[in-house]
């Protein structure tokens, strides 16, 4: 099964169409050159800035590949990864991919199986992050002492801003 999707998009939201649209998705997540003749500021507008991709059963591996095609964007503001797998090792690549992207103001990750591990790689992104507003993670596996950890980084990051 093939996805083709056009690559002036700038906001998509897919719901229950699996984890096979993946790599349809990396593609256009990362940061396209501008078309010749057109200057950069003007292409950067007609990036992907909205992605809604809830309950698509995305497992680590397919968050792995997000996460690294989210290295090379330059223009999304909200990913919504919502009722999917991510689990502790795909919120710690996105907290690695996400730790210096310029643009991504809202990440939500509720309903996916993230513990304690997952939530400390969050709390360490959030530190260095300053573009991040909004972090979902309701419904999800995280304890006490871990929200307090995420709360006392979000806390350290409003000062810093």
């Amino acid at each position: 099964l093939g996805y083709s999707l056009p690559m002036s998009i700038e906001h998509l939201e897919l719901c229950d169409v699996g984890d096979a649209i993946i790599l349809g998705l990396v593609r256009l997540i990362r940061a396209q050159p501008p078309p010749p003749g057109e200057n950069e500021d003007r292409a950067r507008v007609r990036g992907l800035r909205s992605l809604i991709l809830l309950n698509n059963l995305i497992n680590p591996n397919g968050v792995d590949q997000i996460s690294s095609a989210l290295r090379e964007n330059t223009t999304l503001l909200t990913l919504d990864l919502s009722s999917n797998f991510v689990q502790n090792r795909g919120a710690k690549s996105l907290a690695d991919a996400v730790r210096t992207h310029p643009t991504l103001q809202t990440l939500a990750l509720r309903s996916n199986g993230v513990g304690d591990d997952g939530a400390m790689a969050l709390a360490q992104m959030v530190q260095h992050n300053h573009t991040i507003t909004c972090l979902d993670l309701h419904d999800n596996e995280i304890s006490e002492h871990a929200c307090d950890k995420l709360r006392r980084a979000w806390g350290s990051a409003d000062e810093r801003s």
